[in-house]
């Protein structure tokens, strides 16, 4: 009998040890500093690795813009790691009888996911493989000191929002674009700069370098946004990531992600006014939104065509801005429907119609297409995601009606309805139909909403993405402290780790 306790104590200890192990795909180790390279150092007998030289992008001993650990990321001219090429998409007919064809997980590929989590937020990194129950692995980004020493122990960089991959090595490195603030500054949260840095995944850590501060929107803007749970920025990626995007008070810096040569500035005003911008490189559009009127609560997204001179070269430049279409009472900015030169945006509109623009096309430029047995009570989500399949425009949407009790710290929800659907939009007759059956809501995330817990200003999805041509479906839920990413697969919605997560963004590893 008195050796029950200790069997007893020991099979706990079992117990909790397998439950609380990471997932084993994610492949991440605990953090280490980096091996000083072989040979003469540039950066003193303490350097740990290459420093960023602000004049080519590159290191101090390796002008080439070589990644640590010696990989070197691809020229503008060459191919570079980006939306990974997929084979060619099965076509299916979308009717509301017909069985789904909803992306299924390819075990081939792994997409890695950013975000920042909460308290203070800093940039988590996600395997697409991991298990509801796994972890993802928290970067600890940083500047080298003034002799040009790393120490990625020592982290000086805080506040991280917006993380986006430039792109992904198939030897888990890559390049990071976000915001962060210094340590030590009076006004943490006013001072904020832009920051490129060079990162590793399985080490996790990154050497940062500031592209200048971040201009700041205002708070009325962001507070306006906060009803569609959508969050504003001021920088952003190319789709292909050959550039970055770095608002000015002028309008946005076209920069080379690989030398961080400045190209030129695409003068479209103050970008504390203008943002969320993006750039499809297949035929150089650019979008960025604005608020005409914060009283009405809707976006007017602006698209231009961009022409550079000596495009693909060292020397190249804007050499031209051309606005081709403003398109106005929009629930959330417009979204490239794929990467494809020509291809349209779409976002769902303030009547709840899906507005697809095709900027390019001489006629037809804008169709507002009617989302069919929308539900007559609750909301309809804005957080939308679009794809090409078969040549059809498809969507995934959240329906959420959701009713508040109580007020203050007593805030309860009661949930009456809440699914995802799939739709296929049909440009010609400007209506929809269902694929297949609705998803299940994540249970979690509908536990957390009736809770009361962790909840943002209005309760829901605040986040659906689709990556390259919709075989990877990625979504923001309601989580404890934050939210969660969950994936839509052939299976339903599964959560991806249980890590918290904001502002998420999808690379794929070659």
């Amino acid at each position: 009998m008195s050796g029950r306790p200790f069997l007893f104590a020991f099979l706990a200890l079992a117990v909790f040890t397998a439950a609380c192990s990471d997932s084993p795909d994610i492949l991440l180790q605990g953090q280490k500093k980096p091996v000083a390279p072989q040979g003469p150092q540039t950066g003193g007998p303490e350097t740990s690795g290459p420093v960023l030289d602000p004049s080519t992008g590159g290191s101090a001993s390796d002008p080439s813009g070589s990644l640590p650990g010696g990989s070197s990321p691809a020229t503008p001219s060459e191919p570079r790691p980006g939306p990974i090429a997929t084979q060619p998409p099965v076509s299916t007919p979308g009717s509301g009888g017909s069985e789904p064809s909803r992306p299924a997980p390819r075990p081939s590929v792994r997409y890695r996911l950013f975000c920042e989590d909460r308290y203070p937020p800093y940039v988590n990194a996600i395997s697409s493989l991991a298990s509801p129950t796994g972890f993802g692995a928290r970067i600890s980004i940083g500047e080298p000191d003034a002799q040009g020493v790393f120490d990625p122990e020592n982290r000086n960089l805080e506040y991280h929002e917006h993380p986006q991959p430039v792109y992904l090595t198939k030897d888990s490195q890559g390049r990071l674009l976000f915001s962060a603030a210094r340590k030590g500054g009076s006004a943490i949260r006013a001072e904020r700069d832009i920051f490129i840095a060079d990162i590793h995944l399985i080490d996790r850590w990154g050497r940062a370098k500031s592209l200048g501060p971040e201009l700041r929107i205002g708070r009325d803007l962001i507070y306006a946004a906060e009803t569609e749970t959508l969050s504003l920025r001021t920088f952003a990626v190319s789709d292909q990531g050959r550039y970055l995007l770095v608002g000015r008070a002028n309008g946005y810096a076209l920069i080379d992600s690989k030398t961080l040569r400045e190209v030129g500035v695409i003068a479209v005003g103050s970008a504390a006014l203008n943002f969320n911008p993006s750039l499809r490189e297949s035929d150089m559009v650019f979008a960025v939104s604005s608020f005409p009127d914060v009283r009405a609560g809707t976006f007017e997204t602006r698209l231009y065509s961009i022409g550079l001179s000596g495009a693909g070269t060292s020397r190249a430049a804007i050499s031209s801005t051309k606005l081709i279409s403003q398109t106005g009472a929009l629930r959330r900015p417009l979204v490239a429907v794929s990467s494809r030169a020509g291809d349209a945006f779409a976002a769902l509109d303030a009547k709840n119609h899906v507005a697809v623009v095709s900027p390019l096309k001489a006629s037809g430029q804008e169709k507002a297409v009617k989302l069919n047995q929308i539900p007559s009570e609750g909301r309809l989500s804005s957080a939308m995601a679009f794809w090409r399949e078969g040549g059809r425009l498809r969507a995934a949407y959240a329906f959420e009606n959701i009713e508040q009790s109580g007020s203050g710290f007593s805030v309860r929800y009661k949930i009456k309805q809440v699914f995802v659907r799939i739709v296929e939009l049909n440009e010609s007759t400007l209506s929809s139909s269902r694929v297949g059956s609705d998803l299940t809501y994540p249970e979690d995330a509908q536990e957390v909403i009736e809770r009361g817990i962790g909840i943002a200003r209005v309760p829901g999805a605040t986040e659906l993405t689709a990556f390259a041509d919709g075989k990877a479906i990625f979504g923001l839920f309601p989580g404890t402290r934050s939210f969660h990413v969950h994936r839509l697969t052939s299976s339903g919605l599964t959560r991806v780790s249980q890590i918290d997560c904001s502002n998420v963004s999808v690379g794929v590893e070659p």
